[in-house]
């Protein structure tokens, strides 16, 4: 009966030992899917928004509100990268620059998107 015991202590330890591994593991990979999922949706929606075809269409570009001549224009890194908006160029560190946040240019594309 102590050797019984002594086994099924044993699978129990081994079960516990790999099971909580395992399951966590598939919780996790169910849990990442859904986030992606979710994100997928996300995107599908703001592609059939038709503010957001709007606003990259619309779109006034900083050195046109600004009147930048064409010596400022050529340091610029937002006119270089001209397909992408000038405050995602400006971005550090996941932050935005003060001037960006007081930029019409910003402030105009947040009310396209409604955000």
């Amino acid at each position: 009966m102590d050797q019984t015991m002594e086994v099924i202590g044993l699978l129990l330890i081994f079960a516990v030992r790999l099971g909580i591994p395992i399951l966590l593991t598939i919780l996790l990979a169910w849990g990442l899917k859904r986030l992606d999922a979710h994100w997928q949706a996300e995107a599908e929606e703001k592609a059939a928004n038709p503010q957001m075809k709007r606003l990259s269409t619309a779109r006034l570009n900083c050195w046109e509100l600004q009147n930048c001549d064409k010596q400022r224009r050529s340091n610029c890194a937002a006119f270089r990268q001209s397909e992408t908006p000038c405050w995602e160029v400006y971005r550090t560190d996941g932050n935005l620059r003060e001037t960006c946040r007081n930029c019409k240019v910003f402030g105009r594309a947040l009310a396209l998107t409604g955000l």
